[in-house]
């Protein structure tokens, strides 16, 4: 098997470039990524209010009010192609490429399943409300529309951006094979040339029956360019690490403010750029949405690594005033998209009674942040009551055998003298100490009484052994 060409982040997180000495620079423990939390919290926070709308608003300001160069939409899928490579990498590096695919399709499948439930669901709202959005009945019957949306043939006012996450997803798992194979570059390579080629010929490439913003072709190479940086994010980092981020900041800070005049004086610029051209068409090129326009990724570009490095610098202070609100809807970014779209239905619904039929800015404003505390309210409360992750207990492995350590060399042998000649000597046996005989008082015995003969008889006895010895020593016969 080759060797895997993906860049693990199982090791934690990739070191941040170094910055300023100003003691706010990000320093979170643990292996995620609050940066990204927060900023998929931004995204969300400027969908809510892009969709509720209103004429004019204060919260416009920070979020473009959907007529920018770039909107939510791009920050939205840029980070769900890096943390979907960032993820499915360490995947991949532990248990395998089919893992990780199994991982994509289930994530399709969940988001298919959403798409079709939300599609189906928000027409029946919105005529219940009296909204005045699109009733898909009116142009198909309800089988019809059910079938169409079933198959991908239909869907509805802000349900698109998740039918284009149904198609993407399934492709990532086939991208990953690639680049767990060491051809990252074939996937940037395929990419790009898709997009390019529906610049040219979008007739060619749009997919039958899509009345969609987010065309497949046209909004794959944001996803897919984030799904390689994300799956090569210590790579990336190393790269960008050769300069502080103050510098970035800077560059990135400077390029984001020219945009901003550009966008402000767009006809003036283009017609002074591009003398030749209208100026209309010349930024409709150039910053289409559904087309995803040169000049709209490259404002991304701009944006992303201005919004990057200034969380990076600047995180402490940012956490402290925005992490409450943007951190939990970042961490639930599906479950507050879904939210939203029923908060947008009935402020739709509510707003002109409440409001009237022309609110000042600051009334939509207001109406606008009801609308972001109420979806994230909705999640806190949620997911306060879903059961938290259990982690995974894996089994213990078993412990290797102890190793056995080589045996020390023994010293070395003292060299004895020479043995001395010595003359041997008799072995004596030691004797064991006569034995004393026991006296009858130490047997416990009295000894008998003896009768001693008086000395008259004494005599006579000696006299007759005298002559019975005499006789003996006689001859025969006489």
């Amino acid at each position: 098997m080759r060797q895997m060409a993906i860049t693990s982040t199982a090791q934690g997180a990739a070191r941040t470039p170094p910055t300023p000495g100003l003691g706010w620079a990000y320093a979170e423990p643990g292996k995620r990524d609050l940066r990204i939390d927060l900023l998929r919290g931004a995204a969300i926070f400027a969908m809510v209010v892009d969709h509720v709308g209103g004429q004019e608003s204060w919260l416009y300001a920070l979020t473009g009010g959907n007529h920018f160069f770039v909107s939510a939409a791009e920050a939205f899928i840029f980070l769900s192609g890096f943390v979907t490579g960032m993820i499915q990498a360490q995947v991949i590096a532990r248990e395998g490429w089919k893992a990780a695919f199994a991982n994509t399709v289930q994530r399709a499948c969940s988001l298919y399943f959403m798409a079709v439930l939300l599609a189906l669901t928000l027409p029946l709202l919105a005529l219940h409300l009296g909204l005045s959005w699109a009733n898909p009945l009116q142009t198909t019957s309800l089988p019809g529309y059910v079938v169409g949306v079933v198959t991908f043939q239909q869907t509805y006012y802000l349900v698109d951006i998740l039918v284009l996450y149904a198609l993407l997803f399934p492709c990532a798992g086939l991208a990953l094979k690639l680049i767990s194979s060491g051809a990252s570059w074939l996937v940037i390579t395929a990419s790009w040339s898709l997009w390019l080629l529906w610049q040219y010929a979008p007739e060619a490439l749009s997919l039958p029956g899509s009345d969609t913003v987010f065309h497949f072709a046209s909004w794959q190479v944001i996803f897919f360019t984030a799904l390689v940086m994300g799956a090569h994010r210590k790579q990336v980092a190393a790269f960008f690490a050769q300069l502080p981020a103050g510098a970035y900041l800077t560059w990135s800070g400077a390029l984001f403010t020219a945009s901003l005049l550009v966008y402000h004086s767009e006809q003036a610029v283009l017609s002074a750029v591009l003398p030749s051209r209208d100026a209309q068409s010349a930024a409709d090129a150039l910053f289409s949405k559904a087309d995803v326009g040169v000049g709209r990724l490259i404002v991304f570009a701009i944006l992303a690594a201005f919004a990057y490095s200034l969380l990076t610098i600047a995180w402490k202070p940012l956490k402290a005033i925005l992490g409450w609100l943007l951190v939990p809807l970042g961490q639930h970014s599906l479950l507050a998209y879904c939210l939203h779209l029923f908060v947008v239905a009935l402020f739709a619904a509510a707003g002109p009674s409440i409001l009237g039929p022309q609110p000042s800015s600051g009334e939509t404003a207001l109406l606008q942040a009801s609308g972001v505390i109420l979806v994230w309210l909705t999640v806190m409360t949620i997911a306060s009551f879903s059961p938290a992750k259990r982690p995974s207990v894996a089994k213990p492995a078993a412990k290797p055998a102890p190793a056995i350590a080589a045996p020390r060399p023994l010293p070395p042998a003292r060299q004895l003298p020479a043995p001395q000649t010595m003359r041997a000597r008799p072995l004596v046996t030691p004797r064991a100490p006569a034995m004393q005989p026991l006296t009858l008082a130490q047997r416990g015995l009295r000894p008998l009484p003896v009768a001693v003969p008086s000395v008259g008889q004494r005599t006579s006895t000696l006299s007759s052994r005298s002559s019975l010895a005499a006789r003996q020593s006689l001859p025969a016969g006489r």
